[in-house]
């Protein structure tokens, strides 16, 4: 009835199996530029970011609760913990009534337990309770200051509720307290900096994140557009660079950096850019040759390059 391949379950210290990113004892701290192809760029950018707990496999939380109600019905002393876990589960799948009876079956069994409020706020933030999600996740903060996911959780409501200047304090606090903060939090907090048009903290919270997490797409990515976006092409090419050292994947980010040299003027760089995009293109198999995000991206290049042909041929440049 309900099936789904096998997963480890996480540690009974942990709000939610299927998130594994927070702590509950003694709440621990823990863990856009006008190019053409821009829309490339950020597509893989937001790819590479982890799949929301909804995009997960109904079947695979449906194993994993079946295995959390195994253990409650077998747990000889507190169960609160696993209530909890349990009732995290249900919220990220949208089962919020079993979710709201788990919560309070963990609060009853153990009123001191760390991340009770902080999941009941982000059922209520869930359910569009956003006042109410509000005044929870203050209560969850005012018991445990330096609990980040709580400040984080209380930064995305603040944000629905308008309020983006008390949300990125929130998200910076936030931050401060997870040591690897999922990326999504970093760049959830640079995108609001930047619709308060402060790029230059946006790009400090990338690097930030970039420090904890190391300069993985989804924040570098992000800050090459900004730099872009602010008419820095030699921060956005050191950028660049640091994505293509770490790319399975490079013949987006050869093009990329091809059009970043020719809008520059550096035409010499930008066709050798632009030839190592078509020999990677080249060395993929013939079936991913032939997608159609491939077939284009090898058309757009040649199109450039052709482009160049009557381009005078100076030297690099320094």
């Amino acid at each position: 009835m309900m099936e789904a391949a096998g997963r480890t379950l996480l540690p009974w210290g942990f709000c939610g199996a299927a998130r594994g990113r927070e702590r509950f004892a003694g709440c621990r701290r823990r863990r856009r530029g006008a190019w053409r192809w821009r829309a490339v760029v950020l597509a893989a950018c937001l790819a590479a970011l982890p799949r929301p707990p909804a995009a997960r496999a109904h079947g695979e939380a449906h194993l994993l609760i079946l295995e959390l109600t195994r253990q409650i019905e077998a747990a000889t002393n507190n169960a609160a913990r696993l209530y909890l876990e349990r009732g995290e589960l249900q919220r990220e799948h949208g089962m919020y009534d079993g979710a709201e009876a788990d919560y309070a079956r963990a609060a009853r069994l153990d009123p001191d337990l760390p991340g009770v409020d902080r999941c009941q706020a982000r059922l209520l933030a869930d359910l569009g309770q956003l006042a109410a999600a509000r005044a929870r996740f203050d209560r969850a903060l005012e018991r445990c200051p330096d609990d980040g996911e709580s400040w984080v959780g209380r930064a995305r409501v603040l944000l629905r509720l308008d309020q983006r200047r008390a949300a990125i304090a929130d998200y910076w606090r936030g931050l401060e307290h997870l040591r690897e903060p999922p990326p999504e939090y970093v760049v959830e907090l640079a995108r609001a900096l930047v619709a308060e048009e402060q790029t230059a903290e946006a790009l400090r919270a990338l690097d930030a994140g970039i420090k904890k997490l190391g300069p993985i797409l989804p924040l570098q990515g992000y800050a090459l557009e900004l730099e872009l976006a602010r008419q820095n092409p030699a921060a956005a090419l050191a950028r660049l660079e640091t994505i293509l050292a770490r790319a399975l994947r490079k013949e987006t980010w050869f093009a990329r950096r091809g059009e970043i040299f020719l809008a520059t003027g550096k035409v010499v760089e930008a066709r050798q850019s632009y030839h190592a995009a078509l020999a990677a293109i080249d060395r993929l198999p013939g079936r991913l040759q032939q997608s159609p995000s491939m077939v284009k991206l090898r058309a757009d290049v040649k199109t450039a390059l052709a482009g160049l042909t009557n381009a005078p041929a100076a030297g690099p440049s320094k």
